[in-house]
């Protein structure tokens, strides 16, 4: 079995500091880079129309929009249908992606009505016991 410090930094491996341990060089790089790129890809993604219409959703004002919206999962899974009858027909691979995209939409937008009851439920729960 090759050592694994050997592999990746042969200078500390000489050093003898024995097997079983990583190269502290190499790691922090690695996590810093992933680290980055979630967090902007988070930030991209909270400019994403489904995401600005979510965030409006629940709002005071908005919640009352939560059972209509989850109409609008309708045409997403219907879109993802379509795209996949594509795709078994002899279509690119790659519109697998825009499959996974419409359907964690249909997804957001299945889940917001549920989700803007209880908030709504909560909020007046909340109002009424603080008029009391």
């Amino acid at each position: 079995m090759v050592n694994y410090i050997e592999c990746i930094c042969p200078e500390i491996a000489s050093e003898g500091i024995g097997e079983g341990f990583l190269c502290v060089l190499e790691r922090p790089a690695m996590l810093r880079t992933s680290v980055a790129l979630s967090a902007r890809g988070y930030g991209a993604l909270g400019y994403a129309p489904t995401n600005l219409v979510l965030n409006a959703i629940r709002t005071r004002r908005g919640l009352k929009w939560g059972v209509p919206a989850m109409l609008l999962a309708v045409p997403y899974f219907y879109a993802a249908a379509i795209c996949t009858i594509i795709i078994n027909d002899g279509g690119p691979s790659w519109l697998y992606l825009l499959v996974l995209l419409l359907v964690w939409n249909a997804f957001k937008f299945h889940w917001i009505g549920p989700v803007s009851l209880l908030l709504m439920a909560g909020r007046t729960t909340h109002a009424r016991g603080a008029h009391a």
